[in-house]
């Protein structure tokens, strides 16, 4: 898997297309600000990185969709492209473009659509580079295991300028947190050490340990049964004729005849129907309790109406009471006469003359008479008013009656309901009970099964033979291998003076264990950290990546074969030196000409795309330009960007 092209897409009519040449040496020329380390992020990008890291600028505000075109031989491209999160309103997005062509031509804007996911892209291209479908575990079991994919190949592929120039760490975002942890998991894989199918191994172990521990339990459990189980069955016996479930007199002299007593339980059921029997009871208390209701709400409304026809009684004796005091007053109407010589302006006995007039004697009497009228009708109005009330207190004592004939029926209720609820407390123990005899029964075998006993043989074997598959010794010997042979190419090419290092005569090796470089000088053995000169530090760097891609190329090992350098002469700048002698100048050309010599020796398996700020005159260099960006030549067109505010084009994207 190799970088064919890179594609911007501003618009449907603007695009910026960067083809690269497959298998070689391909360098990008150019001063600062005209966006050669984007190039990486771009790509990163495109391959499926969980964010867009490529930064605020011109960049960002210009293009619409990031496209990458993957050669995998020289009649299969994928072309992957990821819209630009600027552009949604979003930090990030895991929505892809991606498709598999014949041919390495790019689609139009208008073509691309979001058809897949950022995960499927990723297992997508772990298929194509044939990455087993496995999990890989850290040895102390500290951490999740890792999922390999194409992710954890980047450590090889991209060395943006703020890693290739520093001594803290090799890889690609080592720096990151767990980043360290996967390379450290990851790297063996990838190198052989580990065995593709090693995941699948380490289940199929541990399915066969759980099933043996399963079995060794079930035959423990068994041995149990069979030691303690004489003692159970005539246990089992006694509980069952407790529980009236056997006879009393069916008698159990030997294990047969207590089996078969036990056996004869099967399908027990119930005499009494205990559910059917409280349901139909339930359903004539909630009847009954409704008729209670109806009932009590009788006898309220005829207290009521009892009530209003007494205070009507009360009512109508004060009044008869008030008539008849009225009456008695006025009979003295009687003691007089009316004559002529009456006068009613003066006292009918003193005669002295009045203030009020005398009423008329007749009216007076008139008055009385119909006193006389309203208390014969009163007296004639109170037996009905008796009647009325007798009647309601007679209809009273009658639903009182019938509420107490319902009570009774509720209280009976509730007293079946406590038999039946004995009863089925009881029917439960039954069932305990039989669920025990149940459980014995399918499971005592007083005969000895030796088919566990093998099957248990068997496991143990397997179980042996996988784990001789995942000793650790024999991994650990196939990855010292590998790492004795990758150190023995770097030394040998710091040896051979092949790059600008200071000490040249020094052993290197690669420690996994830290993921750093050490020097052995003498007797000391130095890391990386501890090395002074950004030369030493850029040439170690590019010393350990070519030597990874030289084992994965001649190994066939499922990583691409590329990689990205992004400004590895940056140390070496500005230059102090002038002319042929210029120490600078030998160290650029030195570090150029070993990568040129890599790839030649890896014939067209290996890709190296630089981009550098130099721009040497020699032949080799030269013809391995594929860009030059300078002046108004830059990554992005002019034009893309000329109606910009100031500040985005003062950001820097170098």
């Amino acid at each position: 898997m190799q970088i064919k092209n890179i594609v911007l897409y501003k618009d449907a009519d603007n695009f910026r297309k960067l083809d690269f040449q497959l298998g070689k040496v391909n360098i990008i020329s150019g001063e600062s600000k005209s966006g050669k380390t984007i190039l990486i992020k771009i790509v990163d990008y495109c391959l499926g990185a969980g964010k867009c890291d490529i930064s605020y600028g011109v960049v960002r505000r210009t293009v619409r969709w990031f496209g990458l075109t993957l050669a995998i031989d020289n009649n299969e491209f994928i072309f992957i492209a990821r819209p630009n999160p600027y552009y949604l309103n979003v930090h990030n997005t895991d929505k892809v473009y991606f498709e598999v062509k014949r041919d390495d031509s790019i689609p139009s804007f208008d073509s691309l659509n979001e058809n897949e996911n950022v995960s499927d892209l990723k297992s997508f291209l772990s298929s194509k580079l044939e990455i087993a479908d496995c999990k890989l575990k850290n040895e102390n079991g500290t951490s999740e295991p890792l999922e390999v994919n194409i992710s954890q190949t980047k450590f090889c592929c991209f060395q943006p300028q703020t890693t290739i120039a520093q001594n803290e760490f090799l890889f690609y975002k080592q720096n990151e947190p767990f980043r360290a942890n996967s390379y450290k998991l990851a790297i063996p894989y990838f190198l052989g050490a580990i065995q593709e199918d090693m995941y699948s191994i380490e289940l199929d172990l541990n399915n066969k340990k759980r099933k043996l521990r399963a079995f060794i339990r079930q035959k423990n459990e068994i041995e149990q049964i069979l030691s303690n189980g004489r003692t159970q069955i005539y246990q089992l016996v006694s509980k069952a004729k407790d529980l009236d479930l056997l006879p009393q007199e069916d008698s159990a002299e030997t294990d047969k005849d207590a089996l078969s007593l036990l056996e004869s339980l099967k399908g027990w059921t119930p005499d009494v129907d205990v559910q059917g029997q409280q349901t139909g009871a339930q359903t004539e208390l909630k009847r009954l309790q409704n008729k209670r209701r109806e009932l009590k709400s009788k006898i309220a409304e005829i207290d009521d109406r009892i009530d209003s026809a007494n205070v009507y009684k009360f009512t109508n004796s004060n009044y008869e009471y008030a008539l008849q005091v009225q009456k008695e007053r006025l009979k003295a109407v009687n003691l007089f006469k009316v004559t002529d010589s009456i006068r009613f302006d003066q006292c009918p006995l003193c005669h002295i003359k009045l203030v009020n007039r005398i009423p008329s004697i007749d009216m007076l009497n008139q008055s009385l008479k119909k006193l006389e009228e309203n208390l014969n009708g009163l007296h004639s109005e109170m037996p009905k008013v008796n009647e009325f009330i007798s009647d309601l207190e007679a209809k009273r004592t009658e639903v009182l009656n019938d509420l107490f004939n319902v009570d009774c029926a509720i209280k009976e209720i509730y007293q079946q309901e406590q038999s039946l609820q004995v009863t089925r407390d009881l029917n439960i123990e039954k069932g305990k009970v039989l669920g025990q005899i149940e459980f014995f029964l399918q499971n005592v075998n007083l005969k000895e099964d030796k088919s566990l006993d093998i099957r248990i043989s068997q496991l143990k074997s397997e179980i042996d033979r996988l784990s001789d598959l995942l000793d650790k010794d024999s991994k650990q010997q196939r990855l010292d291998a590998i790492l004795a042979m990758i150190n023995t190419w770097m030394t040998s090419w710091v040896q051979d003076n092949q790059l600008d290092v200071e000490h040249n005569s020094a052993s290197v090796s690669f420690n996994l264990s830290k993921l750093t470089l050490m020097s052995i000088i003498g007797n000391e053995v130095v890391p990386l950290s501890q090395l002074g000169s950004g030369a030493n530090w850029v040439s170690y760097h590019i010393l350990i990546l070519m030597a990874l891609h030289k084992y994965f190329v001649e190994n066939n090992r499922p990583v691409p074969h590329f990689l990205m350098l992004d400004q590895p002469s940056q140390v070496y700048y500005p230059s102090q030196g002038n002319g042929e002698k210029d120490l600078d100048l030998i160290g650029i050309k030195k570090l150029f000409d070993f990568i040129f010599n890599r790839v030649d020796e890896m014939k067209g398996q290996m890709q190296v795309i630089i981009t550098d700020h130099a721009m040497l005159t020699d032949e080799r260099f030269t013809s391995c330009v594929q860009e030059e960006w300078r002046g108004d030549v830059k990554l992005i067109p002019s034009d893309w960007y000329k109606d910009l505010d100031k500040d985005v084009l003062s950001e820097k994207e170098n």
